[in-house]
C-alpha cells in the first residue's frame, strides 16, 4: 500500500523529469557514493505516518462490486535530490549546480499542479493499489547552499492525506440494477386566503417540486386537480389545460418543475367559493397522495 504509493510518486515524477537526461528518479534509499560525476539523482520515500485529525469522513470503500475497510492516515514524503559535479573546478560546480536547482524547481512545480494537490493524479486503474490519495502538498524545501560528501544536496517535504486498504478481495456486495425515483411534492405556490376570479376569468395555479418518471415503466407524473364546490359539477369551473379525470368533475395535469393548473371561472349570478384540489395522480389516474387545496372566490364581475 505505501510501497505503491511511493512508488507511483516516483512514476509521476519520472514522467515529468524525463527529458532531464542526468538524473534518475528512484524509489529507494539514497547513497552518495552510488552517484556518478556528472549526474544527480531525485530519491522518493514515505518517511512518516499518522492518524488523521478531525471528524472520520469514510471507513469503507465500494470498488468492483466489493466492499473494503479502509484506514484514514496522513502521510510525509521526503524527496531527496543530489548532482555530483563533473570535476572539482568552479565551472564544474557552477554547472551542477544550475542542473540541481532546476531540477528542484521543475519538481515544485510538477508536484504543485492542481492533480497532484487534489490526489488525481495518484490513481491508479489497476491492479488494485491499496491507496487513494486525497491531498498533497508542500512543506517545506531545503537546498545546501556547499557541497556535502561531494555533491550538491536538498530536501523536498511533503504533507499528504490517503485512504489505505489491503489490496486484496473485499466482501462482496449486492448489485443495484434499477433505481426508483422518489418524488417529494412541495405546497401548492398559490396566494394565501380567497383569490378572487371574475365569472368566465382565469386564474393560473402553480405547483412546483412534483416531477419524474415512475420506475418500471409507470409513465410519467400528472397531478389530479378536482374542483369542489356547493353545485352539482356541472355548474362549477373547469381545468382547460388538463384531460378530464376518472371523477366527476376533476381533471389529469401534467407534472412539472413547476406545473401549472389553468383554473377558468363558472357564469355565476351571485358570489361563490370554490376549491381547487391537488393530489398525485396514481398510474391508472385515481387520486393519489393529497398535496393542497386553494381557494378561489367567484365573483359575478
Amino acid at each position: 500500500m505505501l510501497f505503491a504509493l511511493e512508488s507511483r510518486l516516483a512514476a509521476l515524477l519520472g514522467d515529468a523529469l524525463a527529458t532531464r537526461t542526468h538524473l534518475t528518479v528512484e524509489q529507494s534509499p539514497f547513497s552518495a557514493a552510488e552517484l556518478a560525476v556528472g549526474k544527480g539523482s531525485l530519491r522518493i520515500a514515505v518517511v512518516q505516518v499518522g492518524p488523521e485529525l478531525g471528524f472520520e469522513r469514510d471507513s469503507q470503500v465500494f470498488e468492483s462490486g466489493q466492499r473494503k475497510r479502509v484506514m484514514q492516515v496522513q502521510f510525509q514524503a521526503s524527496l531527496q535530490e543530489q548532482v555530483r559535479p563533473s570535476s572539482t573546478t568552479a565551472e564544474a560546480q557552477a554547472a551542477a549546480r544550475q542542473l540541481f536547482l532546476e531540477d528542484v524547481s521543475l519538481t515544485l512545480h510538477r508536484l504543485d499542479a492542481e492533480d497532484v494537490r487534489n490526489g488525481a493524479a495518484f490513481k491508479v486503474a489497476l491492479p488494485d493499489p491499496g491507496f487513494k490519495v486525497r491531498a498533497f502538498q508542500l512543506r517545506q524545501a531545503q537546498t545546501a547552499a556547499e557541497l556535502q560528501d561531494g555533491v550538491l544536496s536538498g530536501t523536498l517535504a511533503y504533507d499528504g492525506h490517503t485512504l489505505l486498504w489491503p489490496p486484496e478481495p473485499g466482501e462482496p456486495t449486492g448489485v443495484i440494477d434499477a433505481v426508483a425515483t422518489t418524488t417529494v411534492a412541495l405546497p401548492l405556490q398559490a396566494p394565501s386566503g380567497p383569490t378572487v376570479v371574475f365569472a368566465g376569468a382565469s386564474v393560473n395555479l402553480t405547483v412546483g417540486g412534483v416531477q419524474g418518471v415512475r420506475a418500471a415503466g409507470g409513465g410519467a407524473l400528472r397531478l389530479f386537480v378536482a374542483v369542489l364546490a356547493d353545485v352539482p359539477p356541472a355548474q362549477r369551473g373547469t381545468i382547460t389545460n388538463g384531460v378530464a379525470g376518472p371523477e366527476a368533475g376533476s381533471w389529469l395535469v401534467a407534472a412539472g418543475a413547476p406545473a401549472v393548473i389553468v383554473y377558468q371561472a363558472p357564469t355565476v349570478t351571485a358570489a361563490r367559493v370554490e376549491y381547487v384540489a391537488v393530489s398525485l395522480a396514481r398510474p391508472d389516474g385515481t387520486r393519489g397522495a393529497y398535496l393542497g387545496t386553494v381557494e378561489l372566490e367567484v365573483s359575478p364581475g
